[in-house]
């Protein structure tokens, strides 16, 4: 059994187990009550529990994690609760769940904000929900989506029903199911373009 514990001002990581390729046992409390003294661009406190248990071939990992008056650039999350429990690797079992309150983020503000996910990665829901405040101009929405991901063939598909979306703009509904399908190393390229176009400031 080993302890590792990092510290960083009020900021503070400490993880207690053992991890090995036939067995893992592993707890890990996150306390991180100072952002700010990370980053100029963070704010708030996010604070929970970390644990891995199982093997290398087929891990677990629970997460339960709270935060509050979270600020990451012009982004702000008044109330963050999220809750995943993960199964396996090479299709792995997944049970996530993430609940947002009074959220500032794009230009919105939205009084809550859902995401659940559950299945397996071959086989999935994504149901997104959000509410926005008075006077906003995204007044509710409504996502839920059903993807399935073939590993051998590298293909993912979605079929996204209902899709609903109540704003100052007009009102969106889909007539009927859509479904796409993609390769996932398009998926990979279309993330890395996104995330390289972000760091250069486009």
């Amino acid at each position: 059994m080993r302890r590792c514990c990092s510290r960083r001002g009020d900021n503070r990581l400490e993880a207690v187990g053992q991890i090995s390729e036939e067995a893992m046992s592993l707890n890990a409390d996150i306390a991180l009550r100072q952002l700010q003294t990370l980053s100029p661009d963070l704010a708030g406190n996010i604070v929970g529990t970390l644990e891995a248990s199982g093997s290398f071939s087929q891990p677990q990992l629970l997460a339960n994690l709270q935060g509050n008056g979270v600020r990451f650039g012009e982004n702000r999350i008044e109330q963050l609760v999220l809750d995943a429990d993960i199964q396996g690797i090479d299709d792995p079992a997944l049970d996530v769940q993430l609940a947002l309150q009074n959220v500032n983020a794009g230009g919105q503000a939205l009084s809550t904000m859902n995401a659940n996910l559950t299945g397996r990665l071959s086989d999935h829901r994504l149901e997104l929900t959000a509410q926005g405040e008075n006077n906003n101009v995204l007044s509710r929405a409504l996502i839920a989506l059903d993807g399935r991901f073939d590993q051998q063939g590298q293909l993912y598909q979605a079929r996204v029903t209902p899709l609903e979306i109540d704003s100052d703009a007009g009102d969106i509904r889909l007539e009927a199911p859509w479904t796409y399908a993609t390769t996932w190393p398009m998926v990979r390229r279309a993330c890395r373009r996104s995330a390289c176009g972000e760091n250069r400031g486009e």
